[in-house]
């Protein structure tokens, strides 16, 4: 997912002089630990999402598996070619859940339907607040909407300022949305995009809030002469920029609440770093375990992380 060449070519970190606070991890680490589950692929899995704790579902490339309390089943998309959103997906509950890669599919309670996307390109993830509410965006440029009876794409003739390979997106309702990618963070205020110039260069993977003044963002940028994990958070007024590590590369990021925020560590020897309110530490490491793309959880002991080899991962706040 991550584009290396483009980040070894021009990624760089600058400081701006605006409201900007740059801090980093600390090196302590989070007591309890990880407890791998048999996924029976080793396709990669890049991303999780739920309704609940009995109702989950993984995807990669062709791959769709399902927890339902006791254990992960396989389930027939009907679909293989680029299945599952690369950086998240979204339902507004059980039988109403987006996914989708070079096409978008719906699941019902019973099945996965295909539905026209609006664009040709590829979409990465989704966010709604309701069945009749939903976006998607993904690159090359593409943010699509949902209105309850068909995915329109947005139109770039009004909104070219986002035109950015988007990675993620979420909001705190429907006029606070946020949609993050290359370099770029854009924000629906109800009417138009909009860009948000990010106090940096970052390519963004995720971005998720516990509310309009609680937003963390998540990706991979140069802080001096590394490249490093970045954690980007917006209070509502000021950004506050956390340097992760050299080479601790974030894909996913989500929390139960303002208190308890999980972000998923790939190309890093870290699993995990978890926000407890104060700050960001390393979840203990898994031996030879493979880089970590998507993370999600139902509450602070139900948490579930995906990967690289079909790596599945659960996090249940104990040792």
């Amino acid at each position: 997912r991550a584009k290396y060449g483009l980040l070894l070519q021009s990624l760089r970190w600058r400081l701006r002089p605006f409201a900007l606070a740059l801090a980093f991890c600390a090196v302590a680490c989070s007591s309890g630990t990880w407890t791998l589950f048999d996924s029976g692929t080793s396709v990669t899995l890049e991303s999780v999402w739920g309704s609940s704790a009995t109702d989950v579902w993984a995807v990669g490339r062709g791959v769709v598996l399902h927890w339902d309390g006791g254990a992960w089943t396989p389930v027939d998309s009907g679909m293989n070619e680029g299945f599952g959103f690369q950086s998240g997906r979204w339902g507004s509950g059980p039988n109403d859940v987006w996914g989708g890669g070079s096409t978008i599919h719906h699941w019902d309670g019973g099945q996965w339907a295909r539905f026209d996307s609006g664009t040709s390109g590829s979409l990465a993830a989704a966010w709604g607040t309701s069945e009749s509410n939903a976006w998607a965006v993904g690159p090359p440029a593409d943010i699509v909407h949902w209105d309850g009876g068909q995915w329109t794409a947005v139109d770039y003739d009004k909104d070219a300022v986002c035109r950015s390979s988007l990675n993620s997106i979420w909001g705190s309702s429907a006029n606070d949305i946020w949609a993050v990618g290359l370099y770029r963070i854009c924000h629906w205020d109800g009417t138009t995009w909009n860009v948000v110039d990010p106090p940096g260069y970052v390519e963004f993977h995720g971005v998720w809030g516990s509310g309009s003044n609680d937003v963390w963002m998540v990706g991979v940028g140069r802080i001096w002469k590394d490249l490093s994990g970045i954690i980007l958070h917006w209070n509502g007024a000021v950004w506050t920029t956390y340097g992760m590590g050299k080479g601790q590369f974030i894909y996913d990021i989500w929390g139960s609440g303002p208190n308890d925020i999980w972000a998923a560590v790939g190309f890093g020897s870290i699993p995990a770093f978890h926000w407890d309110g104060t700050s960001w530490k390393a979840t203990n490491a898994i031996q030879d375990m493979p880089d970590f793309k998507g993370v999600w959880g139902s509450s602070s002991t139900d948490v579930w992380a995906v990967g690289d080899q079909g790596v599945i991962a659960h996090w249940d706040g104990g040792n």
